[in-house]
């Protein structure tokens, strides 16, 4: 009887070290390959720019745990944005990073799966490769005061607009590949595609290459790039397709509790929710923070 028991208590603490061998809780990043040096504007992170309209976001995405077996990692996380910004331009229309006029709401959940030993017998030591796929849900709003000293703006849509700010519930897939060119330069290049199954989006293809210099430890600085094409459903008030890109320099500054990066900013195209009829090209500054 003795010896049974014995016997089970082993099994099950064999049981527990074998799970607790393959799987390990987070909180940490949701990605082997962050994001949080994107440019662009649907990365979740701490944001404020300016210029010439004020623009500030609150986000996260969050690894929950992390999986792994016979060489291959599969992280859980989730993430969620809430990207506010003017669309009245100059010093008088609000304060600097500090936007209420509209604002844009994004979450979701992701798997991402990477093998470290393939990327590193690929790419090096501090190669990387990783697939990550996600479900998430985009929506657009904009204030009611704003909205009373606006007539007219975001009512019915115009023929050939993009209604309901491309707001819509989705699919995301993209590959992500970090290369080390030289002992000081780290680069990531990602290409992605976001599959709507809701609104008046169809496809919204991406590239994003972010190259970071290793200066010191304490200072990084970088250059991030993101394009993407806007695909829209010809059937939905026979809109028409668009595209976004932008180009990012600044400098990331580690530390205990994250990443504190400044940048400047210069992009082009349609704008994003309410604001994603209209086309031009502007230049920002701002302020990014990241946990992870």
């Amino acid at each position: 009887m003795f010896a049974a028991t014995a016997a089970t208590a082993s099994e099950a603490s064999a049981e527990g070290s074998l799970i607790s061998a393959w799987s390990e809780r987070l909180p940490g990043n949701a990605r082997e390959i962050s994001r949080s040096s994107s440019a662009s504007r649907d990365t979740p992170v701490l944001e404020g720019a300016y210029g010439p309209a004020s623009q500030s976001s609150v986000g996260l995405e969050l690894g929950t745990v992390r999986l792994h077996w016979e060489g291959i990692s599969v992280r859980l996380g989730v993430h969620f944005l809430v990207a506010l910004e003017n669309h009245d331009k100059g010093i008088l229309a609000g304060m600097p990073f500090v936007a209420s006029q509209l604002w844009r709401g994004l979450w979701g959940s992701s798997l991402a799966f990477t093998s470290r030993a393939l990327a590193r017998r690929l790419f090096g030591p501090r190669g990387a490769l990783e697939v990550t796929t996600l479900f998430g849900h985009e929506n657009a709003h904009a204030d009611a005061d704003f909205r009373d000293t606006h007539p007219g703006f975001g009512g019915a849509a115009r023929r050939g607009d993009i209604r309901d700010g491309g707001q819509g519930n989705y699919f995301q897939h993209d590959l992500a590949v970090r290369l080390a060119p030289t002992e000081s330069l780290d680069l990531v290049l990602r290409v992605q595609d976001r599959i709507y199954v809701t609104g008046p989006m169809r496809h919204a293809p991406g590239v994003d290459l972010v190259l970071t210099w290793r200066l010191l430890p304490e200072i990084q600085p970088m250059v991030a790039i993101f394009a993407e094409r806007l695909l829209v459903n010809p059937g939905e008030n026979a809109a028409s397709n668009g595209g976004f890109a932008r180009v990012m320099l600044g400098a990331v500054l580690p530390g205990k509790l994250g990443a504190v990066t400044p940048f400047l900013s210069l992009d082009g195209g349609n704008g994003k929710g309410f604001l994603v009829n209209e086309r031009e090209v502007r230049g920002s500054f701002g302020l990014r923070y990241s946990p992870f």
